[in-house]
């Protein structure tokens, strides 16, 4: 499935959160590592090598280190590295939260606009061990086709990497219009379950959450049952359950305790 794992790092601690990630995943899929620093003007390329080269040390994946003057904007450049060679899957960290996740600009999600292809996400709450991947992995749906369009995808990825499948959606009960049948909500997800099952070869639990507040029911979930990733789209503007919007997916980044893959449809708008 990839090929190449581009992990952008700046030289600051919390992007070299996302290594462990990164290299884990590069072993599952037999993938170079490439870490990709881009250094701004007046600012020093020799001393910045230093720092990165401190941080990938400890790693034993020898990634290629590129370090290169900064041409447009960060996530341009980035999106422009991950365009010269297909498959590659980007792993970064991304550590605005509170205030400041409406106010800092945040590379990770301008490179997510920018590429149109899954990416892997690291929130600030994100805990990355060795055998971080013995953990299932969440796939999320809404019944809608922006939703749902991340199944296939994860269950690809999930049969590559080994992962046991757990399809989950959440319900916001005081949103459905009345008169729609609640039973349904299982019933879809057990299609899907069975769609998930086809491609991994394994049998895939699925599970119906009610809460408010989708995004902390999906960190909550995973993190009680210690997955290894969550797997949603970033807009799913239909449906009735409307469960994965751009914020809701951000607020599972910022919160979960484990490593997000992300996919915005190709049809979505900006």
């Amino acid at each position: 499935m990839f090929n190449r794992i581009l992990i952008p790092l700046d030289g600051s601690l919390p992007a070299t959160y996302a290594l462990v990630a990164a290299e884990d995943l590069a072993d599952r899929f037999d993938a170079d590592l490439h870490v990709l620093t881009l250094t701004h003007k007046g600012r020093s390329e020799i001393g910045l090598s230093r720092i990165i080269e401190r941080q990938v040390a400890r790693i034993e994946h020898h990634p290629r280190v590129d370090i290169r003057p900064l041409s447009y904007t960060v996530p341009e450049d980035i999106a422009g590295e991950f365009d010269r060679v297909d498959g590659t899957l980007v792993v970064m960290s991304t550590w605005a939260r509170g205030r400041a996740a409406g106010f800092v600009s945040n590379v990770s999600e301008d490179v997510l606009r920018l590429v149109r292809e899954p990416i892997v996400m690291l929130g600030p709450d994100t805990q990355v061990e060795e055998g971080w991947l013995d953990g299932p992995m969440f796939i999320t749906t809404d019944g809608s086709p922006f939703g749902d369009s991340i199944v296939p995808f994860a269950s690809q990825f999930a049969a590559d990497v080994g992962l046991e499948p757990w399809l989950i959606s959440v319900v916001d009960q005081s949103k459905i219009p009345a008169g729609v049948n609640r039973a349904g909500e299982v019933n879809v997800v057990a299609v899907l379950a069975d769609s998930v099952e086809a491609v991994t070869g394994k049998p895939v639990n699925y599970d119906v959450l009610h809460g408010h507040d989708p995004a902390k029911a999906i960190a909550e979930y995973a993190g009680r049952h210690d997955a290894s990733l969550v797997a949603m789209s970033t807009h799913g503007r239909s449906g009735v359950w409307r469960l994965t919007t751009g914020s809701v997916a951000m607020d599972v980044v910022k919160h979960a305790g484990c490593p997000v893959l992300l996919n915005r449809p190709p049809t979505d708008q900006p």
